[in-house]
């Protein structure tokens, strides 16, 4: 991830787990950082989820993309 974006994640120090707070992101920085995250996800971290704190607005259009390793929360 792009350092942009790499200040969003956070890693629990207690379990094996990724998250990420979206909501302060307007809809179109969201989806962005949602795509870039998924591919990183998938290049980096195969068998992990990230968990995205996220608006209605971003859910849905989210959901739009397969996004498979995002879970939006």
């Amino acid at each position: 991830m792009t350092d942009e974006y790499g200040c969003l994640i956070k890693k629990s120090n207690l379990v094996d787990e990724y998250e990420a707070d979206l909501s302060s992101l307007n809809i179109l920085d969201g989806i962005k950082f949602a795509v870039l995250a998924s591919a990183d996800f998938i290049a980096n971290h195969p068998n992990k989820t990230l968990k995205c704190h996220a608006n209605e607005d971003l859910k849905t259009l989210a959901n739009t993309f397969e996004l498979r390793n995002l879970k939006f929360i």
